[in-house]
């Protein structure tokens, strides 16, 4: 029933309206509504950060993020309006499910207009960097001191480790404090380091 429906329209007191596609909103003169959709100001931004330690075991953690704000999902009105976007895959789906490239165009308006579907909430915790280490001490470790080493530490640090948020979009952390923009630009890049420091 659903595929015969697509591409008809409904007339209701003088407007069509076609099957399936989003309504825009409109005034009482019939233009289309413009107005706030969003705020990007947290309610609390936050960041915590804490050394360990536990004999010759070390440990750092450090977080950041926020509470509230919104941010505009402007990577996925990008990618539904291009066709790119995971949601336009219909295979898998009922055929009741299923919709036209058309669909997701209109969803989008093109790309052309800044749209309340695509605000969502900038809630996230950051694991922003972690660091392991362990020391070797020379009076333990008799190969230090014949190597004419006091000290030695190993350290894994772990950068941008993980971002855990119900944001939708590439990056909940994109733009800046004031305009929360998220531009299809990807985040900041996973990085995993090893550090070997020898103390004379």
């Amino acid at each position: 029933m659903a595929r015969n429906l697509w591409g008809t329209t409904l007339n209701i007191d003088g407007v069509h309206y076609r099957w399936g596609h989003p309504i825009p909103r409109r005034t009482d003169d019939g233009v289309l509504w413009y107005g706030r959709i969003g705020d990007s100001n947290p309610g609390l931004r936050f960041g915590w950060q804490n050394n360990f330690r536990y004999r010759d075991f070390r440990l750092f953690i450090q977080t950041t993020g926020q509470f509230g704000g919104s941010v505009y999902a402007n990577s996925n009105q990008t990618y539904y309006a291009s066709g790119d976007h995971p949601d336009v895959v219909q295979a898998g789906k009922p055929d009741e499910l299923k919709k036209p490239v058309s669909y997701y165009n209109a969803v989008s308006n093109n790309n052309n207009l800044y749209l309340k579907r695509f605000v969502e909430s900038g809630t996230h915790l950051t694991i922003a960097e972690f660091l392991f280490g362990y020391s070797l001490d020379s009076k333990k470790w008799r190969f230090l001191e014949r190597s004419g080493f006091s000290r030695m530490n190993i350290d894994l640090i772990g950068r941008n480790l993980r971002t855990l948020t119900g944001y939708t979009g590439l990056n909940v952390m994109a733009g800046s404090p004031t305009v929360r923009f998220d531009d299809a630009t990807y985040p900041m890049t996973r990085t995993l380091t090893g550090v070997v420091t020898l103390t004379f």
